[in-house]
């Protein structure tokens, strides 16, 4: 019977002896994981380009410094005078890459992302704006459609094709529309091909293309 006793004494030392050997081997292995993650700031929702960021935009959370790309933006004072390139998805880790200088927003500072082109305006309506879908950093196409003075018939082309848009402006004042404008990126060859067009008294509309 004493031996018996010693026998389950030993057995219960044993186990007693590798619980606690693995208690050690998670403690260790989740205070290395605790003490791996550093906080880093994420969009909180949906963040557009060419605005600079408030706190309303963006949250704080953990993260494993393994898993973080060199540029991770850490604190908001990093952003001091920058913007959003593009559209930040919600959850997406800022990286210094995706901003750039307030100064390089407006379209003349846009431009020079476009070498070789010029920005012209064209009023913001329906047609213009696909149903308010294009938006800063779209491509589009531009057509031009001509009603002429023979038979009322009309001539349709295409003036500019995969064009980028720069901004989509609009006016807080509502008695001075003509303010509101899609502006966009043309070669000097599309320019000279929407001029002749406009001289005819074209109507241009544009057409949506899919993101890349």
């Amino acid at each position: 019977m004493l031996s018996n006793l010693l026998r389950n004494y030993k057995v219960m030392l044993i186990l007693g002896a590798v619980f606690a050997l693995l208690t050690a081997v998670a403690a260790s292995y989740e205070w290395k994981k605790i003490a791996g993650n550093k906080d880093v700031l994420v969009a909180a929702v949906d963040i557009g380009p060419g605005v600079e960021l408030t706190a309303k935009e963006i949250v704080t959370k953990p993260k494993n410094k393994r898993d973080l790309p060199q540029d991770t933006v850490y604190s908001i004072t990093d952003l001091q005078g920058k913007a959003p390139r593009g559209v930040i998805p919600q959850d997406t880790v800022l990286r210094q890459s995706m901003f750039k200088p307030m100064e390089s927003f407006g379209a003349e500072g846009m431009l020079k992302d476009y070498p070789g082109r010029k920005a012209l305006a064209f009023g913001r309506d329906l047609d213009t704006t696909v149903g308010d879908q294009v938006q800063s950093g779209s491509r589009v196409d531009i057509h031009a459609i001509i009603t002429g003075a023979i038979n009322g018939a009309e001539k349709k082309k295409t003036v500019a094709e995969n064009v980028p848009v720069l901004l989509v402006t609009a006016t807080a004042n509502t008695q001075n529309k003509s303010s509101a404008a899609v502006v966009v990126a043309l070669t000097p060859e599309e320019i000279d091909k929407i001029m002749l067009a406009h001289a005819e008294s074209a109507k241009f509309l544009f057409t949506l293309l899919p993101k890349n």
